[in-house]
Parts: structure tokens; sequence; C-alpha cells
């Protein structure tokens, strides 16, 4: 089996998306259940995540 070059990356396997995912899911669900706090903490952890994602430094900028 071949290996992969170094530059390849999944972005779904990114932290960030799978945070901002995990809020995504947690806000659409406390909004489906009326539950606000829930709707709330999803949201925030949904901004957390994407913002980090895009506004991280790229690795490859040396």
């Amino acid at each position: 089996m071949e290996d992969e070059p170094a530059d390849t990356r999944s972005y779904l396997a990114e932290f960030e998306m799978v945070l901002a995912c995990l809020g995504f899911m947690i806000a659409v669900s406390g909004m489906i259940v009326t539950s606000i706090p829930w709707a709330i903490f999803g949201v925030v952890l949904m901004v957390i995540g994407l913002l980090y994602f895009y506004l991280k430094p790229d690795k490859e900028t040396d």
C-alpha cells in the first residue's frame, strides 16, 4: 500500500470541523425539543469551531 503525500488533509477529520458539526447537531436538536440553553450552547460551539478553523494560521506557510 502506497503512502499518501503529507500535504493532503481531510477537512472532515479536522478537530475544528468536527466541533462545528457537533455544535450544529446540538443546536438543531435543542431547537427541535425547544430547549433554549442547548440551542444556544450548540450555536456557540459551532461558531467557535468555524472561527478557529478559518482563522488559524496554515501550517504550510514556512
